[in-house]
């Protein structure tokens, strides 16, 4: 076991990852409204069912290829493919592909399950239900933060200038896992 306070360089991962995905929280429901109309309560539930699916088999998945390839790398993977679809929004307002891409997002959803995974490497059994416990209040903050943010971003900049942002915040989030995560399983791999 490493130090009790390596788990904290993990927190700000799921911070970027998640306010990125919930600034567009606030105009999304329009957005969807306006492409889909009537039959838009079905289509997020078609999306979201696939999208819960393939979360199903590839939480495990990830969590067994974390072992081998490490928690870092898997990270990297699972933050780019969960906020895929808000990247996607940066460059076209097509909801149709939006769709698509939260559906074929779930097939990423397992940042949370190795964020944990990663926090029970570096704490020790006793002393891990606090850092999960911050784990669930980072996730909180940027869903408190994140549909104001993206409400106040819209009615000031613009609709674009939401997801833009998003992006820019995935971009982040991918540099600080390349640059400053470390790994903290054995395994070495070279990229």
């Amino acid at each position: 076991m490493e130090t009790n306070h390596q788990f904290s360089k993990v927190l700000p991962v799921l911070f970027y990852e998640y306010l990125a995905l919930s600034i567009p929280k606030s105009i999304l429901p329009t957005m969807l409204v306006n492409t889909f109309g009537i039959y838009t309560y079905f289509m997020v539930g078609v999306m979201e069912t696939i999208k819960g699916l393939l979360a199903f088999f590839a939480c495990p998945l990830f969590g067994k290829l974390s072992d081998t390839v490490g928690r870092k790398y898997c990270l990297l993977i699972t933050v780019v493919g969960t906020t895929f679809p808000v990247c996607v929004l940066a460059f076209t307002s097509n909801m149709y592909l939006y769709g698509c891409a939260v559906a074929i997002s779930g097939a990423f959803s397992a940042t949370f399950p190795l964020t944990f995974a990663y926090i029970s490497d570096c704490v020790e059994n006793t002393k891990r239900a606090p850092a999960f416990g911050l784990a669930l209040a980072t996730l909180g903050l940027s869903f408190t933060i994140g549909p104001i943010l993206g409400g106040y971003m819209e009615l000031t900049f613009g609709t674009r200038s939401v997801f833009v942002v998003s992006l820019c915040l995935v971009v982040v989030d991918v540099i600080y896992v390349l640059l400053y995560l470390p790994e903290t399983t054995n395994v070495q791999v070279l990229l």
